[in-house]
């Protein structure tokens, strides 16, 4: 990977390929206040066509998508794995915006239906500042194409809640979803299945992937997260 230098105040990022920090302001409950930057991975032709526009991928958690220890989740190897794909041919070039999470305020933000867990849920405010703040943000600085059919959006646990969320409710805005590790979130509350069962409107593709031993040797567990997203793939068919 190469050492790409930020615009900003702000150490350089180890990536494979160039990311740009892009700040913007706002979120839900606790970080409605914030500051946070965007990641903003670019294509390898990026600065070679200045008329060229880009289909975008925002993924959650962006802290966990281009970089070892940034969190204690690892390095996702979005960049590695984008470049890698891009280079063989096998998907077109494309623009991938990482949303970080506002740390302690992550699971407020994220959900937006009682889970039993003991906090105020504000997905939906954190869709509305999403669709009306990071969207058109990112439009104005970046040559994203804009199109419902090269706009995905995506996240793991967490982070494919909101992103099923936001998908369902602006499906004419997002035309891929991509729910990784979708946590069986109707345990402790019936809201999140009611809130599924409520669902009309889905995105033109929907990608699932979920581990089988997603919580390590809690076979029990393991076994909620595998129904649980064999469930949700039979419902969205």
């Amino acid at each position: 990977g190469c050492r790409c230098r930020s615009s900003t105040q702000y150490r350089d990022l180890e990536v494979t390929g160039t990311v740009r920090r892009l700040q913007v302001a706002g979120g839900a409950g606790d970080a409605a206040g914030s500051m946070r930057d965007l990641l903003v991975w670019l294509p390898p032709s990026y600065d070679e066509d200045s008329a060229r526009t880009y289909p975008v991928l925002y993924l959650f958690d962006g802290q966990n998508l281009f970089e070892d220890g940034a969190t204690q989740w690892g390095d996702w190897g979005a960049d590695e794995t984008a470049t890698e794909l891009i280079r063989r041919g096998e998907i077109e070039e494309l623009i991938i915006v990482g949303v970080p999470h506002a740390g302690g305020a992550r699971g407020q933000e994220y959900v937006p239906f009682d889970v039993g867990r003991g906090f105020v849920p504000r997905g939906d405010e954190f869709r509305a500042w999403f669709v009306s703040e990071v969207t058109p943000r990112v439009e104005r600085a970046f040559r994203v194409s804009g199109e419902a059919s090269e706009t995905g959006i995506g996240g793991s646990s967490y982070g494919a809640v909101i992103a099923m969320h936001i998908a369902t409710r602006h499906p004419d805005r997002f035309g891929a979803l991509l729910l990784e590790s979708y946590p069986p979130v109707d345990r402790l509350s019936a809201a999140p299945r009611e809130t599924l069962d409520a669902i009309r409107d889905w995105p033109e593709r929907v990608y699932l992937g979920v581990g089988d031993r997603e919580l390590g040797d809690n076979e029990g567990r393991n076994r909620e997260y595998v129904a649980w997203n064999e469930a949700l793939r039979d419902r969205i068919r």
